[in-house]
């Protein structure tokens, strides 16, 4: 079982809906190919995609996940960022205020239009909560001629439920041509988020 340990401050848990990078260095992508489960050093762990068309790449603040696929068509990767926060969220409202504050801001530069958000906390895990974020890309790197790539981010930001001294964000991020049904790229992205476990983890351990 394959291991990762994530520094984290609250600060660096942002939106990532705009496909940005916390860090400018990081390990070379690698294969995937029969990955192991990925367990974090706070609690969490996930399954990561495996194959030969997904390649990895290890930052200090978070592990991402790249597909090779036609730029000219789609984009797709997947995320993970996990570590102790500042002060406790105790209650739901709390949980979903600090996410939305997080992750529904999309700047006012003009990029992104069309935005459709949805931040709730998830019925069968109450210390999980789901985004869901749809938008127009005017900028997107590969639009080439067009008007605007379609984004779509959703991720679940989770606090242990033994412990809500630490959080984890896992998500995924899919762009592609407006003509494209991206069904099956959803489909591998919300695997990965189901694919979360929360580990035994006593209160108060330091990660």
């Amino acid at each position: 079982m394959a291991s990762f340990r994530i520094p984290l401050a609250p600060a660096l848990l942002i939106v990532l809906a705009a496909g940005c990078s916390l860090l400018s260095e990081a390990s070379p992508p690698a294969s995937v190919q029969g990955r192991d489960r990925v367990t974090g050093a706070n609690g969490f762990s996930f399954q990561p995609p495996t194959g030969d068309d997904w390649t990895e790449t290890l930052e200090e603040q978070q592990v991402t996940y790249f597909k090779k696929l036609d730029p000219g068509q789609a984009s797709l990767f997947f995320g993970a960022i996990e570590g102790p926060l500042k002060s406790e969220m105790p209650t739901q409202d709390s949980l979903v205020s600090f996410v939305r504050s997080r992750k529904d801001n999309w700047g006012s530069e003009g990029r992104y239009t069309d935005v459709v958000a949805s931040i709730a906390v998830e019925p069968s895990q109450p210390s999980c909560v789901r985004y869901d974020m749809i938008a127009h890309d005017h900028a997107a790197k590969n639009k080439g001629d067009l008007a605007y790539l379609v984004m779509r981010t959703v991720g679940r930001f989770c606090l242990h439920p033994d412990d809500r001294s630490v959080g984890l964000d896992i998500f995924y991020s899919v762009r592609y041509i407006p003509t494209l049904d991206p069904a099956t790229l959803i489909a591998e992205g919300d695997a990965f988020l189901a694919s979360v476990k929360f580990e035994s983890r006593p209160k108060n351990q330091k990660g």
